[in-house]
């Protein structure tokens, strides 16, 4: 799994595709993942940070061609998972299903493949993400006070043309 780059996430811009992925957080003993999709992955670990009532500390992802065959990726790791599903999207893991855990999505993963796209998941630390947008947020809020009129009529138009 290669690590994802949080400045070369908001470097490059929004991120173009249709992504799979797996939200990860622990709860003792146990191991919560929700397995979703999504077209803008950062944005969509942010909402999971602040919505849900355990912390995500990780975000895998999968960068897929088009949401089809996400959809179909997601479904099938529902499929693959189903004696772990406890409501919707979630699933509940523990320590000794790890080893169950990574062969199967090793698996299922391998199906969507091909010899000139070989799928691989991308981490992403949900919480660093957390972290910088309210370092962004900040960072716009004190510009927006001490930027004067000109500042603000800059954003203003950026709004309006959205």
């Amino acid at each position: 799994m290669t690590t994802f780059s949080h400045d070369a996430l908001y470097c490059a811009g929004r991120l173009i595709g249709c992504y799979t992925y797996m939200a990860m957080c622990s709860d003792g003993d146990a191991i919560h993942v929700k397995i979703g999709l999504s077209q803008e992955p950062h944005k969509r670990a942010l909402t999971l940070f602040h919505n849900s009532p355990l912390v995500i500390e990780v975000m895998a992802l999968v960068d897929l061609p088009s949401r089809p065959v996400a959809q179909k990726l997601e479904r099938e790791l529902h499929r693959a998972f189903k004696a772990h599903r406890t409501n919707g999207e979630w699933f509940i893991f523990t320590a000794a299903d790890k080893p169950e855990f990574n062969r199967i999505q090793r698996e299922v993963l391998a199906k969507f493949s091909s010899p000139s796209r070989v799928l691989r998941w991308t981490k992403i630390n949900v919480r660093q993400l957390a972290i910088n947008a309210m370092q962004r947020m900040k960072h716009a809020q004190h510009r927006w006070r001490t930027g004067g009129q000109a500042y603000r009529d800059v954003i203003a138009s950026q709004r309006q043309t959205r």
